[in-house]
């Protein structure tokens, strides 16, 4: 199994950090805003995509990594990011490149119920995509009782929000959302309470 390099964008300021915005895809997942940088010493390095929220009752900023990636893929991405960089700022354009993988799924890793299940979010999630590790999925709750996953999101440049990453067929929304309850169901049952999740879901989103 591969992840497959679906976009790479310049960014058009070369005075600032940022390079390049690229965007990947593994097993029916995309993941955007992925930011090809440069370090003052002239050095690239990938830096993947982060929320920032208040602590509730503070004013206290915390940015938290939206995913990590094993050692060995994280090099693999990093090398071939870089390098299509290099090559569409030289051609203007890129050769389309394929990641090979040894781990070759996807699953839910975790959904942790918060302790107040009054609210909208009754857990947060993450999910194990061919080494690549995505967090901060919410489990809501609809009007109507239904659960739902929601994807971390940012305002894009027409102040509209959009998803970092997600499924690309319904399909495999539906298979996530299901492990999900299923999870959910069984730590709810045991009383398995996440003082963390419950943390950042009150925590106001920058």
């Amino acid at each position: 199994m591969s992840i497959k390099v679906k976009s790479l964008g310049l960014v058009k300021n070369e005075e600032i950090e940022i390079k390049a915005v690229a965007s990947i895809e593994a097993n029916g997942m995309k993941i955007d805003g992925i930011k090809i940088n440069e370090s003052e010493n002239g050095n690239y390095y990938l830096q993947f995509p982060e929320r920032k929220f208040k602590k509730k009752n503070t004013d206290e900023l915390i940015t938290t990594r939206l995913m990590y990636v094993d050692n060995d893929l994280f090099r693999k991405i990093s090398d071939v990011l870089i390098s299509k960089y290099q090559e569409k700022k030289e051609n203007g354009n890129f050769e389309v490149s394929e990641i090979e993988t040894e781990k070759q799924d996807v699953v839910v890793t975790q959904s942790n119920p918060l302790k107040d299940q009054s609210r909208k979010t009754k857990a947060m999630v993450s999910i194990d995509v061919n080494g690549i590790h995505l967090k901060d999925i919410r489990l809501n709750e609809s009007n109507d009782g239904n659960l739902y996953l929601q994807f971390p999101n940012r305002k894009n440049k027409d102040e509209e929000y959009v998803d970092m990453f997600y499924p690309t067929t319904s399909e495999l929304r539906k298979q996530l959302t299901e492990e999900a309850i299923s999870i959910y169901q069984e730590k709810l049952l045991a009383k398995e309470f996440d003082e963390s999740a419950q943390e950042q879901e009150e925590g106001e989103r920058e």
